[in-house]
C-alpha cells in the first residue's frame, strides 16, 4: 500500500483516480489545484503523485518543479489532455506521462512500474 496525491482541477477525474486506486489498496489525497497539492505535499508524505498539468492557482509545471526541491523521491505523473506539453514535463524530471483521457489499465500500470512492491 501506498500513499496516491492526485492533482486535477477535473472533479470527474479526481473521483475515477481515487476510486480506482483505493480499490488497489492504496491512500488516495486529492487536490483540486497545485496550491492545495503543495499543500498537502508538505503535510502528508506521499510517494506517487498524479499531476495534472493546466489547472487554476499554481500548474502542474511549478508542482513539478517544487516538488524536485522539496522531495525529489516523489515519482511524478504528469497528465494532459493537451499531449504536446507533455515534453516539457519529462525535461523538468516528471517520471511518467500520460495523455488523456486515461484508462484504468494504464493508471494501475504505472502504478505498478513506478512504485516498489511491497511484500506480503
Amino acid at each position: 500500500m501506498s500513499d496516491i496525491l492526485v492533482i486535477d482541477d477535473d472533479y470527474n477525474i479526481r473521483i475515477f483516480m481515487q476510486h480506482a486506486l483505493r480499490r488497489a489498496g492504496h491512500i488516495v489525497i486529492l487536490a483540486s489545484d497545485g496550491d492545495e497539492a503543495l499543500g498537502m505535499a508538505s503535510n502528508f508524505p506521499v510517494d506517487l503523485a498524479f499531476i495534472d498539468i493546466l489547472m487554476p492557482n499554481c500548474d502542474g509545471f511549478e508542482v513539478v518543479k517544487a516538488l524536485n526541491k522539496s522531495n525529489p523521491a516523489i515519482k511524478k505523473v504528469a497528465m494532459s489532455g493537451s499531449p504536446e506539453l507533455l515534453p516539457k514535463m519529462e525535461e523538468l524530471g516528471a517520471d511518467k506521462m500520460l495523455s488523456k483521457p486515461l484508462s484504468l489499465a494504464t493508471v494501475m500500470a504505472v502504478v505498478e512500474d513506478l512504485l516498489p512492491k511491497q511484500s506480503s
